[in-house]
């Protein structure tokens, strides 16, 4: 699966392609809990999906946390306390996503393998609410606390940003 930015336009600032991710996060988050609950979808349709939102969580939401982590985060450490509060905050929830993230791409790698076998489907929606519910508000932390300082830097600093992520996706695609 080639995993893009969003639009691969010149003019795609920083903020949009970091918006455009959270909504991709979000999709797929609310897509891993109607998976969880699809109990008239065609066992094919449903192997189908889970195997697309597994991938999504297993190859392109590392790369969206390397950005935060590996490009946003050195940039915005000692803006303001609170901005650093939230830097913290964001790589805490980072690190506590990674078990959950692991249980979820597991339980849908299991249903995509055997859609129609009993109590597979529950498993799912376990793990995949209160993941689902996690992201909400670590997207919330970042939306309020993170983006509105990005969206004051200056185009070529939200650039240089935008080539580290493009190099990222580059590099794993390579």
């Amino acid at each position: 699966m080639t995993v893009t930015l969003g639009k691969r336009t010149p003019e795609s600032s920083l903020l949009t392609l970091l918006q455009e991710c959270h909504e991709r996060i979000r999709r797929f988050a609310a897509l891993a809990v109607r998976l969880g609950s699809a109990e008239h979808e065609p066992p094919a349709s449903l192997a189908e999906a889970c195997v697309h939102c597994a991938r999504y969580f297993s190859e392109a939401l590392p790369l969206h946390v390397a950005d935060e982590d590996q490009s946003l985060r050195p940039r915005l450490w000692g803006h303001s306390a609170r901005v650093d509060e939230a830097l913290e905050l964001m790589a805490q929830q980072h690190r506590e996503h990674q078990g959950p993230l692991a249980q979820l791409t597991a339980a849908l790698a299991a249903l995509a393998a055997a859609p129609a076998q009993p109590g597979l489907r529950d498993a799912l929606r376990q793990i995949a609410a209160p993941l689902q519910e996690a992201f909400l508000a670590h997207l919330a932390l970042e939306e309020a606390e993170v983006f509105p300082v990005v969206a004051r830097w200056s185009a070529e600093q939200q650039q240089a940003v935008v080539l580290e992520l493009r190099e990222r996706r580059a590099a794993q695609l390579g």
